[in-house]
């Protein structure tokens, strides 16, 4: 048999037992990936065009590239392009993609839709916006080589910064004795990075930014994966159900029960 003492601390251990489970009730199922395809027809934007920014939308999930600059010339542009053989693509970008950066010397082609006149790099800075707080968790970027200078290796560090602390950085290159794809003066290699969360704010751009070490190259990206931020509500009801073991427990002790044991 057992006492009141004792029913009362069995009723409060089953009640906070049902109250700590009440997150589970409320809990946000795992965010699902999406991807963003980041193609389409050829259009050349930044400062100075008549597209200054190109937006791209997936179940509600827009990112916006804005703001492309160098550190010579603040009205770099970029480009996008579409994936072979849509209108407008290129055979040496065969996913298409929205160029992040790139440098070639001047007396070669221009890189990103900017003049071949523009000083090295001739891309080195952009902003992606999003229209919501969530995850970046990967991205597939092609990088490309041209080969008119002869030059074998040719690499890029891409930097990718959330303006709150947090930073990743990537590392792409092309060998152009070695690289798969292969297309007039130029050798692309595909590139599809899986990452950790890297958590970015709808209200602070992020910013990728390129160190170009040796060559000349340009990469694009023609996707990105983001998913949801997990929402308030499991922390919320773990603090109010806390609250109420409290409130009833004090209840407890005011009536001169002792003290529950747990």
């Amino acid at each position: 048999m057992i006492s009141s003492l004792s029913t009362q601390q069995f009723c409060i251990k089953g009640c906070v037992v049902g109250l700590i489970a009440i997150p589970a009730l409320f809990a946000k199922p795992a965010a699902a990936a999406v991807i963003i395809q980041t193609t389409q027809a050829d259009t050349i934007f930044g400062s100075g065009q008549l597209t200054t920014s190109i937006s791209y939308t997936n179940n509600g999930f827009t990112v916006t590239f804005l703001s492309p600059a160098n550190t010579a010339n603040s009205t770099a542009v970029s480009r996008a392009l579409p994936p072979v053989p849509d209108s407008g693509s290129t055979a040496s970008l065969p996913q298409g993609g929205t160029c992040l950066g790139g440098q070639r010397p001047a007396a070669h082609v221009a890189v990103c839709g900017n003049p071949t006149s523009q000083n090295e790099p001739q891309l080195n800075s952009i902003l992606l916006s999003f229209n919501r707080d969530l995850f970046v968790t990967g991205f597939t970027v092609s990088a490309r080589a041209n080969t008119n200078d002869n030059t074998i290796f040719n690499n890029v560090s891409s930097t990718w910064s959330n303006g709150l602390g947090g930073s990743q950085s990537f590392g792409f290159s092309v060998d152009t004795n070695t690289a798969p794809i292969v297309s007039g003066r130029f050798r692309t290699q595909l590139y599809n990075e899986i990452y950790s969360p890297f958590f970015v704010s709808s209200t602070t751009p992020l910013t990728v930014t390129s160190s170009f070490t040796d060559g000349n190259l340009d990469y694009w990206i023609s996707s990105i994966t983001v998913q949801d931020v997990p929402g308030p509500l499991p922390a919320l009801s773990t603090i109010a159900a806390f609250g109420w073991s409290r409130k009833l427990r004090r209840k407890l002790i005011l009536r001169g029960q002792g003290s529950p044991e747990f």
